[in-house]
């Protein structure tokens, strides 16, 4: 269930946005990182940005035109990361 208000969330915002670039999102990156560095946002605010950061290159990595092999390495990447951060939201949870 979870995942198909995922996939039509996903979908909804492909309608409305365009595929960002690599520099792109590469620029907001080192926005984020310039601006956390200097003090000029709370830890929160990076964690958030980080957050939204990652929605929108999982947004343009979904739509990226990509080979099958280069899927067969990104995968193990992401299933890493999922399992990580879900186990540690559990550990939040109490």
């Amino acid at each position: 269930i979870f995942s198909d208000l995922l996939l039509k969330d996903i979908q909804k915002n492909k309608e409305n946005v365009p595929m960002e670039t690599s520099q792109e999102l590469n620029q907001s990156f080192m926005e984020l990182k310039f601006k956390r560095k200097n003090g000029e946002i709370s830890e929160e605010e990076y964690y958030k940005g980080l957050l939204k950061l990652t929605k929108r290159l999982l947004e343009t990595l979904e739509e990226e035109d990509i080979s099958k092999e280069d899927i067969k390495k990104q995968i193990p990447l992401i299933v890493l990361f999922i399992s990580e951060q879900i186990e540690k939201l559990s550990g939040r949870e109490g």
